[in-house]
């Protein structure tokens, strides 16, 4: 039954069963009720508690709506129950806690909504919670705990909730969960108890130790605990705009951490080593950041064919034996996920490695290198052409050094390289390579380096390369490519007895690296 957008729709006095021409012989029947987008709809009637095998009640945009019949709670069959932007409903009966086949609750945007009833707990079925956006909400029952099959709990942007419940520690199920924005929960969830008990909690008893994304973006968060080595199935930590000065060294634990958002921690000034599972490390405009231990590194067989970000940009505190470390560490990240790839014969979409630190020099490892604009050209040796070599190019590794206007706010990082190729044949050929970080605000002060790695099994005999930087697909005019640099990627098999395979190496303009 659908009654999606009736803008003048009123149940007040409203009895299904004065329907003559209702497509079900009786209300026993009737699945699924559509009230999404009634505009004028303020209160559902109690006969609604006699839909018996209602499974889906979407009310979503009733934006008059003020309160629900307790006679919901007979909804014994309800799956599906979706009550965002309801803006003028304060608060849910507390027979909700009968709806036992409950899997879904969007209350998303309801504004008006100050608190959940206790018997929420009685949803023993609830996978998804979604109260985003409910700025008067303060604070959780602590019956959420009672909640085993929650998977999904989203708080974003809950302004006023100042902390969660201990009870948070039930919910064992929990792969998912929002807190960002919520500006006065100024603790990590695990900080609502003394330290003492949230270290034992977290080590013996492994509480939310299915939690896989955690989301505590602009929470003002001072401390982030030990403890947090024990999320072992954590796969995304978004911590931007948070004020703690330290991360714990125990974050390496996490085995499958492959997202770390740290943008914006102005506090932030030491990083520890990192888990080799790290696929993308956001810390632009950590202005504090002076030092960095690394990423443990990886073995080449084991990166998977995802490319990689590692963003340090506006981190001008740095010194100068973490950028190093940073770069070198890039570089050899290069080199194994070429190998990796090679051995896999992978030949699917583009996978790179991409870094941004600032800086103004092309590192000294690049084998071609222009010092003094955006152009580089290449021209191999003859040795790298003769009949009998084994060698193959794989790739290339990328190098610019940017200089931004001081006076831009706001701009798009965008840049393009020109590659055209010629092969010992005399074949012409024409590429185009991107790096794009997208958008960003603020000024950029200081020149950045830029490095990412393409794979490409094209052999040439001559090479040139042209960077520019683009604003909105067109030649940005505010910023500069100031040096550029270019190394290829050769591989070689090597191999020193035919009845023993040896892995392949990567082998980078002569100086090869056993991997």
């Amino acid at each position: 039954m659908n009654l999606h957008s009736s803008s003048e729709l009123i149940l007040s006095d409203f009895n299904f069963s004065n329907l003559p021409n209702l497509e079900v012989p009786n209300l026993d029947q009737l699945v699924e009720l559509d009230l999404s987008f009634c505009t004028s709809l303020t209160c559902l009637p109690d006969i609604i508690g006699e839909l018996k095998s209602l499974v889906k009640l979407d009310l979503r945009y009733c934006k008059k709506l003020a309160s629900l019949p307790s006679s919901i709670g007979k909804l014994t069959c309800l799956v599906k129950l979706r009550l965002g932007d309801c803006c003028e409903l304060a608060s849910l009966p507390e027979s909700i806690g009968e709806l036992k086949s409950l899997v879904e609750l969007d209350l998303h945007s309801c504004k008006k909504l100050a608190s959940l009833p206790s018997s929420i707990g009685g949803l023993k079925s609830l996978v998804e919670l979604t109260v985003r956006r409910c700025s008067k909400l303060a604070s959780l029952p602590e019956s959420i705990g009672e909640l085993k099959c929650l998977k999904t709990l989203d708080l974003g942007y809950c302004s006023k909730l100042a902390s969660l419940p201990n009870s948070i520690y039930g919910l064992e199920s929990l792969k998912w969960l929002d807190v960002g924005d919520c500006g006065k929960l100024n603790g990590f969830p695990i900080l609502n108890r003394r330290r003492s008990e949230v270290e034992e909690i977290a080590s013996t008893t492994n509480k939310l130790g299915c939690l896989q994304y955690l989301n505590m973006i602009d929470c003002h968060v001072l401390e982030i605990p030990g403890s947090i080595g024990s999320w072992v199935s954590l796969t995304t930590l978004e911590l931007h705009g948070n004020d703690f000065e330290r991360i714990p060294a125990s974050i390496k634990q996490l085995p499958v951490l492959t997202e770390l958002d740290l943008s914006r921690c102005e506090r932030l000034y030491h990083l520890p080593q990192l888990p080799s599972s790290l696929q993308v490390l956001d810390a632009t405009d950590c202005i504090s950041l002076t030092s960095v231990e690394g990423i443990f590194m990886q073995g080449c067989d084991d990166y998977e064919a995802v490319s990689q970000v590692f963003d340090f940009s506006n981190c001008l505190q740095l010194d100068q034996n973490s950028l190093t470390k940073i770069i070198g560490d890039a570089r050899l990240r290069i080199e194994r996920m070429a190998t990796s790839l090679f051995n896999q014969q992978y030949f699917g979409e583009p996978v790179t490695v991409w870094l941004c630190i600032p800086g103004s020099e092309v590192p000294e490892w690049f084998t071609y290198k222009n010092t003094g604009g955006p152009t580089v050209k290449i021209k191999l040796p003859d040795h790298w052409h003769r009949a009998n070599t084994t060698d193959q190019l794989f790739g290339f590794t990328l190098c610019v050094v940017v200089s931004f206007d001081p006076c831009l706010e706001y701009r798009e990082i965008d840049i393009k390289c020109e590659c055209h190729l010629i092969t010992k044949d005399g074949t012409h050929s024409d590429l185009t390579f991107r790096c794009y970080k997208g958008e960003v605000c603020g000024t950029w002060e200081r020149e950045h380096v830029f490095i990412w790695s393409i794979h490409s099994y094209r052999s040439f005999k001559e090479a040139s390369f042209h960077f520019k930087p683009l604003n909105n697909f067109e030649e940005s005019t505010a910023d500069a490519v100031v040096q550029s640099g270019v190394h290829p990627l050769f591989v070689e098999d090597c191999i020193d007895e035919p009845e023993q395979p040896q892995p392949k190496s990567l082998k980078l303009m002569g100086n090869y690296i056993l991997l």
